[in-house]
């Protein structure tokens, strides 16, 4: 069995709606991946009107009063979110450069399986550090609120692990995937 070099370069049994919806994954993908770290930064630094919405958010899950809460103070907050934030960005780049490959027909490429497989992988770093960054925020917030004795609170509920079992599972399928393409690439070098 052997394959033509225009086989390789088409993208065969894909339909057109499929590309089409590939592709908006993966500028969907990429919009994220840029967008949701600068949202991050805006909202930590009341730009906009979104301090009221930040404010609602601290009350609601800490029940304090965020007016207290000065710009230096909200730096520290995003020094703390930030990290995890970029992990989920990296992932998201990652997952929009494996949507542009399956639109272009190499879905089960090696390395378009990799750029899964580094999605998965951040996945599931984003869900199993979650709960540690919502400790660590939370004991920043409550030491600096005005009355506040400082504490920490780590919630682990049935959120939480669904998102673990979630990334957990797409973590195990993206390297099942890569390991088949692999092996597919090895069977088509040696035929």
């Amino acid at each position: 069995m052997t394959r033509s070099a225009s086989t390789d370069t088409q993208p065969a049994g894909l339909r057109p709606s499929y590309r089409k919806f590939a592709r908006a994954m993966g500028v969907a993908s990429l919009a994220a991946a840029l967008g949701v770290p600068l949202l991050q930064v805006l909202l930590w630094l009341g730009v906009g009107g979104m301090e009221t919405g930040l404010e609602l958010s601290i009350s609601r899950q800490l029940g304090l009063d965020a007016g207290w809460l000065e710009t230096p103070l909200r730096l520290g907050a995003l020094a703390i979110v930030t990290p995890l934030t970029l992990v989920g960005a990296y992932g998201s780049w990652r997952l929009s450069k494996f949507f542009f490959a399956a639109a272009d027909g190499a879905a089960f490429r090696p390395w378009s399986l990799g750029h899964f497989r580094a999605f998965a992988t951040a996945l599931l770093l984003v869900a199993l550090v979650r709960p540690l960054q919502g400790a660590a925020l939370t004991a920043y917030l409550t030491h600096l609120a005005p009355g506040e004795r400082g504490y920490v609170q780590i919630a682990v509920g049935t959120p939480e692990l669904a998102a673990i079992f979630t990334a957990l599972s797409i973590f195990v399928v993206a390297n099942l995937l890569a390991e088949a393409g692999r092996a597919e690439d090895e069977l088509e070098r040696i035929l």
